[in-house]
């Protein structure tokens, strides 16, 4: 689908994003892995919003990144398997990192290997968004 892209617009939200997967990394060297957990998510989240408002449209007022994808496909983009995949691993941890009502606590639960994890799946998020936003 063709679309009148607004840099702007895109822009905004894209700096946010690469904010976030940097404040990861640096939560990731501090041994902070739970708010690594949540920045990754943060990027992602920030990263879909971005190309749905440089899209012309905007955003759901929403944290769930299958929902930001189901907004990207009403839209026209094509959201390979893998994306969805890394958003569906993300998704529940904008809540579990932070909150121990949800689960189990987060400081004992994440570790590096999670951490890493999910840094991993942001990236590729952001790199799928980059790629859309030039076409």
């Amino acid at each position: 689908m063709t679309y009148k892209f607004i840099p702007d617009k895109y822009n905004r939200w894209m700096r946010l994003a690469k904010r976030d997967i940097d404040f990861a990394h640096h939560a990731l060297k501090l041994e902070a892995y739970n708010i690594a957990a949540f920045h990754a998510h943060q990027a992602a989240e920030k990263a879909l919003k971005a190309l749905i408002e440089g899209s012309g449209e905007s955003p759901m007022k929403t944290h769930v990144l299958t929902e930001l994808l189901e907004q990207l496909n009403i839209l026209g983009y094509e959201v390979p398997t893998n994306i969805k995949r890394c958003c569906m691993e993300l998704e529940p941890h904008y809540s579990a990192s932070r909150y121990p009502d949800l689960g189990p606590d987060p400081i004992k639960y994440y570790d590096e290997w999670l951490s890493k994890k999910l840094i991993n799946c942001a990236e590729s998020v952001i790199k799928y968004v980059e790629e859309m936003a030039k076409i």
